[in-house]
């Protein structure tokens, strides 16, 4: 490839009547490239094009698969296709960060920008998606995808999923993102019910809710007793849901996090297993189920170690918020497409895969043109 590419320029040089466009197209350049490689690639040949002050003005078009070329680019370059139906959608991200911009939503184009950057997010290249609050969600959604998400027609996990680590504040940014890329998306967090005084406290003794995500997007509430009576279709808005605790089954408590609802969840399984959890072992002397249920609130679990404790030790059950959202998103089929006006569609589907994904040069596509046939 290096030598291609030499031949290249050294043939742009030496000619005396040049064509007004000279396009290097490279397809998955990842297949040959290690990880550290891909993510300077991009950055690196254009700086060995132009290496000698400008007297080869090439531009380069690639594809790629690969999260760890795109990171590094920023919006304006990136042309992303997806399958709709029998065709394929393109759409172009620097149109994404124009609409953002006119709708001065600016801060979330630049936490977006950093954000794919510093963790190679790999939501370009995914069927799917699901937003996450932290580690715990990280380390047992695989797990939990197995147990609740599978059937004789479906299942996630043979799908590319993919798991986005955001925080309770921050989901919200994605949302401009999420609805232009179409991607099915379950947004996983935390009820985070607080009292009059804003102060944390148990969901049957709070009025409102401190989640950001809640409050402004979906299902765009802060009560409690509204948020407790949403409906799925309240919570799911286009091709996203989002999954909040809620009940166990009547008469039990609804858990303010992850940890607290998977206790009340699987406190008979907690106390039945409790030698097998390693790390948090101490955490589980209660006398009954009951008791374990009635502290749940103030159960103070280091995150991480309870997650890997459960890693290793099988028979759990996942609360119902998660199984119910991760059924939903199992259901849900990523390739089916609303027509949007603004978007280019190729219809000769068979000359592309259904991930196919583009990289474009700055200078080739800076201006918003079609990406071509490869």
């Amino acid at each position: 490839m290096v030598l291609q590419i030499t031949a290249f320029r050294e043939e742009i040089r030496a000619s005396d009547v040049r064509p007004r466009v000279h396009l290097i197209v490279i397809e998955e350049p990842e297949v040959h490239l290690h990880p550290q490689v891909q993510s300077v690639f991009t950055k690196r040949i254009t700086e060995f094009i132009r290496g000698d002050g400008g007297s080869v003005d090439a531009q380069v078009m690639l594809t790629t698969h690969s999260p760890h070329v795109v990171a590094d680019s920023g919006f304006a370059p990136v042309r992303y296709f997806r399958r709709r139906g029998n065709t394929i959608r393109v759409r172009d991200l620097l149109t994404f960060k124009a609409e953002r911009e006119k709708a001065n939503d600016s801060e979330s184009v630049r936490f977006l920008t950093q954000y794919l950057t510093q963790t190679r997010c790999d939501i370009l290249f995914a069927d799917k998606a699901i937003l996450i609050e932290g580690q715990v969600e990280r380390l047992l959604l695989p797990i939990m995808m197995g147990k609740c998400a599978t059937g004789p027609a479906v299942t996630l996990l043979s799908e590319y999923v993919s798991v986005i680590e955001i925080g309770g504040a921050h989901a919200h940014l994605f949302r401009g993102l999420l609805e232009f890329l179409e991607v099915p998306t379950l947004i996983v967090t935390d009820l985070d019910s607080v009292g009059s005084d804003k102060k944390r406290c148990r969901v049957a003794e709070g009025e409102s809710t401190s989640n950001q995500t809640l409050k402004t997007w979906l299902p765009g509430k802060a009560d409690l007793a509204v948020l407790h009576a949403a409906t799925a279709v309240e919570k799911t808005e286009g091709r996203i849901q989002v999954a909040y605790q809620v009940p166990e089954r009547d008469g039990l408590a609804c858990g303010r996090t992850f940890e607290e609802a998977f206790v009340y969840c699987n406190a008979d399984w907690l106390l039945a297993n409790r030698k097998a959890l390693s790390a948090t072992v101490v955490r589980f002397d209660h006398a009954s189920a009951t008791a374990l249920r009635e502290q749940a609130f103030d159960l103070t679990l280091d995150k991480v170690d309870f997650a890997l404790d459960l890693m290793t030790v099988d028979g759990w059950t996942t609360p119902k918020y998660i199984a119910d959202g991760l059924r939903w998103l199992a259901e849900q089929d990523p390739y089916e497409r609303r027509r949007g006006s603004d978007t280019r569609v190729c219809p000769r589907e068979e000359e592309f895969s259904a991930r196919c994904r583009c990289w474009c040069g700055e200078d080739l596509f800076a201006g918003g043109g079609t990406a071509g046939h490869l």
